[in-house]
């Protein structure tokens, strides 16, 4: 008799795929203890509900447990989380999350408790898009009165949402995301390349519709900064990039390999330390490429915004893999490119 291989689990309101070879661990605390079979439990257990079990194994999926090998009526079968009680008659936890969804979500862990912002401020909203910005490349953006969310297709079909529930109280927004997979397909979403170009649109999108905060002012703020970073900004970094690499080059005999759209710079001050007014974020392990953040300060005159770029490039130029990031070779470049010494600090 042929069978196989993966055992589908379930039913259709919480479907699992698992193999009862690999994916079942029978060893641990659990193992042994009596659970009951809920009134939730479909399958072959649809008509057992209130039965005595055993637990024989568990099943995990990226680390959490998304179900249980039990022990009913002399033969062990695999069950969901919803299927039986466990410890209490509590059913928690029973969403077996995909690898994107965890992906997300650890992205955003931040906000795994309430947080609180100043009323008239977007820094909040603008710090939760880039941290997201950093994970997913589209979203297709849905807001009401209760705040909004983020509908990120899944690349294998479905989608991830990112709901964040808004509560405005006096001069005070409070926020709580929860992100979760979901089977429905999403709407279009249009994929912006630019990492700052993601945040900006996308903060701007929620700022300008969800009328329960005193944003106007915000969402003129966020406009002129997106104009800025891509009117002027952008094309200062191209330039001074290209030529503070050109000079490592030649000083140094070797220079960073920067690909098309490795490098994306905006207008704010959400990734700043007080009293800084630039910053170079090197890739990592969920941004393939670097992030530089100008303040807006630096804009009061266009010769101090000009030196804070070719500050950052030269870090990029001369990235160490530690100690002070402002060391010999960073100054040496530096003079090379004719960076006043009051802007090497």
């Amino acid at each position: 008799m042929k069978t196989a291989a993966n055992i589908i689990i379930g039913d259709r309101e919480s479907p699992l795929e698992a193999d009862s070879q690999t994916d079942v661990v029978r060893t641990g605390d659990l193992i042994g203890d009596r659970c009951e079979i809920s009134p939730y439990a479909g399958g072959e257990l649809i008509q057992k509900s209130g039965k005595a079990a055993k637990i024989s194994g568990v099943i995990k999926r990226l680390g959490q447990t998304v179900g249980y090998e039990i022990e009913i009526d002399h033969k062990p079968v695999l069950v969901p989380m919803k299927d039986v009680f466990v410890g209490r008659q509590v059913l928690e936890d029973i969403q077996a999350p995909s690898l994107y969804s965890r992906a997300i979500r650890e992205a955003l862990s931040h906000w795994n408790t309430q947080r609180d912002y100043w009323g008239p401020d977007t820094s909040g909203l603008e710090s939760l898009c880039f941290e997201l910005a950093s994970i997913a490349p589209s979203a297709h953006i849905v807001v009401s009165d209760n705040g909004w969310q983020f509908l990120i297709p899944e690349p294998l079909g479905g989608r991830v949402i990112v709901d964040c529930a808004v509560r405005v109280h006096g001069n005070i927004w409070t926020m709580t995301v929860a992100v979760y997979p979901d089977r429905e397909p999403t709407p279009p979403a249009k994929v912006i390349k630019d990492h700052w170009g993601r945040v900006f649109t996308w903060a701007h999108a929620i700022a300008s519709q969800f009328k329960k905060a005193p944003w106007s002012q915000c969402v003129r703020n966020l406009e002129l900064r997106a104009r800025i970073t891509s009117g002027l900004l952008r094309p200062m970094l191209d330039k001074c990039l290209s030529e503070t690499l050109k000079k490592r080059a030649e000083m140094f005999g070797d220079a960073p390999t920067v690909y098309d759209g490795g490098v994306s710079i905006g207008l704010s001050k959400i990734r700043l330390l007080p009293m800084t007014v630039g910053l170079t974020e090197q890739p990592s392990d969920r941004r393939p490429y670097t992030v530089i953040s100008i303040s807006p300060d630096a804009c009061k005159k266009r010769k101090d915004i000009g030196h804070v770029i070719l500050h950052e490039c030269i870090h990029l130029a001369t990235a160490v893999r530690g100690g002070d990031p402002h060391n010999g070779d960073f100054h040496k470049l530096a003079d090379a490119l004719g960076l006043p010494e009051k802007h090497q600090h």
